[in-house]
């Protein structure tokens, strides 16, 4: 993959996590643009962002229904 590609995914993911501090999502950005040339790296953050937020959508699925279930 493109290395200017894996990097805008990367950074999308990381801007997704709105609950995290803005400073904190800043450090993270800056460490992505420090490790740039290291496509595995990049592709291994990817990968586990991409996770997270499945599991994040899957868990908040699973507890709506619990809670509609319970009404």
């Amino acid at each position: 993959m493109d290395t200017t590609e894996l990097i805008k995914d990367v950074m999308a993911l990381l801007f997704q996590l709105e609950s995290v501090p803005y400073e904190l999502r800043q450090k993270a950005v800056d460490l992505v643009l420090e490790h740039a040339d290291d496509v595995l790296l990049l592709e291994e953050l990817k990968e586990k962002l991409s996770v997270f937020f499945v599991n994040t959508e899957v868990n908040f699925v699973r507890d709506a229904q619990a809670l509609v279930s319970v009404e």
